[in-house]
């Protein structure tokens, strides 16, 4: 009986919460992906000798987080933008990131993905 009240009280805690999380999540992403391309944009014409910019997330988790995602201490970090939020209903599609429908195929439940293959899969910029 235990186990199923604890079950009880975490469900509605979902149903209740998870709804409005996932929807402040999802912009928060979005903000940060437009901030990105912002940022991006800026650093591929620094004047000589100018720093390059961090990116948002970086700034904020305290990570080198410009040029390349391919360098150490991004592959090493993983970001909140390749997070995969679902949705509430139990055959949802994803709240983040995006997908199109011929596109859910290669969202297999279960699968693990590369760092690699998240960044091909949801590089919005």
């Amino acid at each position: 009986q235990a186990a199923q009240a604890q079950r009880d009280k975490v469900a509605a805690m979902i149903a209740d919460r998870y709804p409005a999380l996932t929807s402040e999540l999802a912009t928060l992403i979005e903000e940060i992906m437009k901030s990105n391309a912002m940022v991006d944009r800026v650093n591929s014409d620094l004047p000589e000798g100018s720093p390059p910019l961090n990116r948002p997330e970086g700034h904020a988790r305290g990570f080198h987080d410009h040029g390349s995602y391919d360098l150490p201490i991004s592959i090493r970090t993983f970001r909140i933008t390749q997070s995969m939020l679902p949705g509430i209903e139990a055959e949802s599609r994803t709240v983040w990131p995006p997908v199109r429908d011929y596109e859910y195929h290669v969202l297999e439940r279960g699968k693990v993905f590369s760092q690699k293959q998240v960044r091909t899969m949801f590089n919005r910029s």
